[in-house]
């Protein structure tokens, strides 16, 4: 089948059963696949997703393999940067597969379905279906930017959805808080990223009620999981539109307080070239201190940020950006400014956090060079709230 849309496809079939594998192997390529790649275990699928040069699209992955499990599998693919699309089966309970699809789901991987077994051949020919779909909705995607009414529809029918990346300190590893990164839930074209909606949020003045909605979701869960035992940190990205109401400190405290959160678990993050001296946004920055919240730089390296306005403003935290970060292991020139901007850091007496933390050897610098914290896909992606106790339950850092 040259002429298959599926030719160019790579594919990984992990099943103990070299038998299972083989089948699976044998209806993939009547469907006109030519690459397929079979692991026994998981231990053998991280080997492959780590050496192998091109990427993987899709892998089929048993749940019941000895040694490294497909459920430990997919937890440990969801801490990489990778992201293949998956298809989960079992010779179990039907039950169990749909538990795990759902947790998979959770830690940010795409699960096209599950086959249970004994499966056929259209079932396997459902998945690759369902696979080109969700890459011709991917592609359309891209440079998709929301209309003002779909913002609007996406506001008034809860479609708006807040996900949390984990910040770690360096030094344990220790998960400290989350940061909350709103998405929408767009009925044609799934999750869409701030790119493609906030600059219309902005320009409509819708922002301060998207921004409102957010701060509401994620006190919310940051109070859910207290409830749990979970006791995290919540950092919030705040327009300079949204944070320029005089009333904003008091607003926020307010909410808070009902959710029974302390303000210094709060951070509020404003980018480098946000920040703009003047009285107005002193006077609200300065309230925000006066009620205990936490303020963060971000994006710092990337603005115009001189050291007098470091100074002048009452930050907590500086947060280095991802330019300067991943990579900085291997870049002599990076790893200079690296260096300065956590020594600045810590003179001004702030807490410093390097985000696009990608690769273990960038953690070992940070940690070398006396960063605080740490947030990154080496870590992990951005989650639904679902996932973060899932995630929490099996992170571990690095050994020193």
């Amino acid at each position: 089948m040259t002429d298959s849309p599926y030719r160019k496809l790579n594919v990984l079939v992990a099943d103990d059963s070299r038998t299972m594998r083989e089948l699976l192997s044998a209806i993939l390529r009547d469907q006109g696949v030519q690459r397929i790649i079979e692991a026994e275990d998981g231990d053998a699928v991280m080997r492959i997703l780590d050496t192998e040069a091109q990427a993987v699209d899709l892998i089929f992955c048993d749940l019941a393999m000895p040694g490294t499990d497909g459920v430990e599998t997919m937890r440990r693919i969801a801490s990489s940067r990778l992201e293949p699309a998956v298809a989960l089966i079992s010779a179990h309970d039907p039950k169990l597969l749909h538990t795990v699809s759902d947790m998979t789901r959770e830690l940010g991987l795409r699960v096209l379905g599950t086959l249970a077994k004994p499966f056929t051949a259209n079932d396997v020919a459902d998945i690759l279906k369902e696979l080109l779909l969700t890459r011709r909705i991917y592609r359309a995607r891209q440079g998709f930017s929301i209309s003002l009414d779909e913002l609007d529809e996406a506001l008034e029918k809860s479609r708006i959805d807040v996900y949390y990346q984990p910040k770690v300190t360096l030094d344990d590893g220790k998960l400290v808080g989350v940061e909350a990164l709103v998405r929408i839930n767009h009925p044609a074209f799934g999750v869409l990223e701030p790119e493609q909606f906030i600059p219309v949020a902005e320009s409509s003045g819708r922002i301060t009620p998207l921004t409102m909605l957010v701060v509401r979701k994620a006190f919310a869960q940051a109070r859910a999981w207290r409830r749990e035992g979970l006791d995290l940190g919540m950092a919030i990205n705040m327009s300079t539109l949204a944070v320029r109401r005089l009333d904003l400190p008091d607003v926020l405290s307010n909410m808070a307080a009902e959710c029974g959160i302390a303000n210094n678990k709060i951070t509020i993050e404003l980018t480098e070239s946000q920040v703009a001296e003047g009285a107005e946004i002193l006077h609200i920055l300065s309230r925000f201190r006066l009620r205990d919240f936490r303020l963060s730089i971000d994006d710092y390296g990337t603005g115009q940020s001189g050291l007098q306005r470091l100074k002048r403003l009452p930050f907590n935290e500086l947060k280095i950006d991802k330019a300067f970060v991943s990579g900085a292991s291997r870049d002599s020139d990076m790893r200079s400014i690296l260096e300065m901007s956590i020594e600045l850091g810590r003179r001004l007496r702030m807490d410093v956090v390097a985000e696009g933390v990608e690769n273990w050897l960038d953690w070992q610098l940070l940690k070398k060079l006396g960063c605080n914290i740490a947030q990154g896909f080496v870590i992990a992606k951005p989650l639904p709230a679902a996932g973060i106790r899932l995630w929490a339950e099996n992170w571990q850092a690095p050994a020193a």
